[in-house]
């Protein structure tokens, strides 16, 4: 009978993760984790029943909806492969991230190689054969083709940030005036008078972008200082759009992440390009506005409490 196990090394150790055991109980509306190919993914249960697993036993299992996804990766789990949406969840999450991260490098690595040998042994191959997986256009080619470049004003913006949190010990004050959320709203205006499918490409992406930091921003999108006001401010508003309470300085840290977001959702060679160039326009509107948007005393030093 298989069973969900899933075995990583972290720091050159191995860690053996496994979904909670035993037939734990998660009501359907609920916010969990759910692993998937080994990484832990923000899910919300959509419904329960009873169904026979691969052994042919009736147990519990639960459809599963793993948010910023398409409703196509929708599936039926056991409980065995869900955690419970808490801190450890969201400490392993990062941590398998990490790990995935590393393997994702090495692999690039071991690929730029392999092509430097190929070029030295070119007269090996009949001339004007194209190899099966080039034909296809498969494999790695999806992930090689994301390419995500910061203008150089918005770098100096990101390395700013860093500056205020990293070394200064600064934290950015949340749900002012300027939000993630009010910056995409923005610019989708600025978008439509190029017409209807400028403009829904547009909000579509202005969408993504919003899951995509409310999934990620409490595991890869935060300073160590900023932890503690991250978990105040969830206490405190548990169903807050995250968007509506950080600023654009936080956005920036997103697109740094987002070729390796992309390449995990699989998204196709043409998703890519509508995404690419709308994201151009985003970048270039942040520039145009970069005054009003990233304003001036948005930092302060937090409370001891913060440091301890």
């Amino acid at each position: 009978a298989h069973s969900f196990f899933t075995s990583v090394v972290v720091c050159g150790r191995d860690i053996s993760v496994m979904g909670e055991p035993g037939p734990a109980v998660f009501a359907v509306g609920t916010r969990v984790m759910c692993f998937h190919n080994g990484l832990l993914n923000d899910a919300q249960v959509m419904d329960s029943a009873e169904r026979q697993n691969s052994a042919g036993v009736m147990m519990m299992h639960y459809l599963i909806h793993y948010m910023g996804w398409s409703k196509n990766w929708d599936e039926w789990v056991d409980a065995e492969r869900i955690r419970p949406m808490d801190e450890e969840s969201i400490a392993l999450k990062a941590e398998l991230e990490r790990a995935f991260d590393a393997k994702q490098a090495r692999t690039a690595e071991h690929r730029v190689r392999g092509k430097g040998a190929k070029r030295a042994g070119e007269g090996d191959s009949k001339p004007g054969k194209k190899s099966k997986r080039g034909a296809q256009g498969t494999g790695s080619a999806s992930v090689e083709a994301i390419k995500i470049v910061l203008p150089d004003e918005l770098k100096l913006q990101l390395v700013d940030d860093w500056d205020k949190v990293a070394r200064n010990g600064k934290i950015a004050k949340l749900r002012r005036e300027v939000t993630i959320a009010t910056v995409l709203k923005d610019f989708v205006t600025h978008i439509e008078p190029l017409g209807p499918r400028a403009a829904s490409v547009a909000s579509e992406v202005a969408s993504g972008l919003k899951v995509y930091f409310n999934v990620h921003c409490g595991s890869t999108l935060l300073y160590d200082i900023e932890r503690r006001q991250y978990k105040e401010l969830r206490e405190e508003f548990p169903d807050l759009d995250l968007t509506d309470a950080y600023g654009p300085e936080h956005l920036l840290r997103l697109f740094i992440k987002l070729p390796t977001l992309f390449a995990r959702a699989g998204i196709t060679a043409k998703g890519q390009c509508y995404i690419t160039k709308c994201l151009e326009d985003l970048f270039e509107y942040l520039k145009a506005n970069q005054k009003n948007i990233f304003r001036a005393g948005i930092y302060m030093l937090p409370s001891a409490v913060y440091t301890e």
